[in-house]
């Protein structure tokens, strides 16, 4: 299995389970360039249940932009920390 199913399999049951992410809320905050808006994304991130899986697709799908599992992979060196 792929982290993007693996991350998939366990969105589908925090879903069923009444929750939900709060990225899907306002994504751009992830995806932005303000470092205000990123270090909010990344706080608001550590608490989330699926922040493994979100760090596997990270990885896995080799992102370079965005705030994925707490982590701004747009540094570099947070983004090869996360990878090792």
């Amino acid at each position: 299995m792929t982290a993007r199913e693996a991350f998939n399999v366990a969105l589908l049951d925090l879903l069923d389970d009444g929750g939900k992410l709060a990225c899907a809320d306002d994504p751009d905050a992830w995806t932005g360039d303000d470092p205000a808006e990123k270090a909010r994304a990344a706080r608001i991130c550590r608490s989330c249940p699926l922040l493994p899986h979100c760090a596997a697709v990270a990885v896995e799908e080799k992102h370079q932009h965005g705030v994925w599992a707490g982590v701004d992979f747009g540094d570099r060196a947070a983004r090869k920390a996360v990878a090792s």
